[in-house]
């Protein structure tokens, strides 16, 4: 099997067949947004527009939250297809399966209710 390593994102190389289908790497893309996010923040330094920091920090753990809470729930939901699915054709991986997809979403949108919310009082 023979992977090349020729096309670079953002400093990451990835294997030519994933670059022709598309960054599918969630760290490519969170990298990607990441530099984005630079840009802009740069764009509206470089332009001389006041920004209040806190309310763009406030703003930001707003729509971390909304983004954690969506991922919970997604998750949770897969979980409970996967638990009836598992129900359904008496399959006992795909209960198990399913019942920890639905855990682990309730996780994830627990912490994204509870402590990303913390984190707007840091400073």
């Amino acid at each position: 099997m023979k992977i090349e390593y020729e096309a670079w994102v953002s400093g990451v190389g990835i294997p030519i067949e994933q670059f022709r289908e598309g960054p599918s790497d969630p760290f490519i893309l969170y990298k990607t947004g990441y530099h984005l996010v630079l840009i802009a923040f740069a764009i509206v330094l470089s332009q001389g527009i006041p920004v209040n920091t806190m309310e763009f920090f406030q703003s930001a753990v707003t729509s971390l939250q909304t983004v954690v809470v969506a991922l919970g729930a997604g998750l949770g939901a897969w979980g409970v297809v996967n638990l009836l699915e598992g129900y359904g054709n008496d399959n006992p991986g795909a209960k198990s399966q399913g019942m920890k997809q639905l855990m682990a979403g309730g996780g994830v949108a627990l912490i994204g209710t509870q402590l990303i919310p913390l984190l707007a009082n840091l400073f």
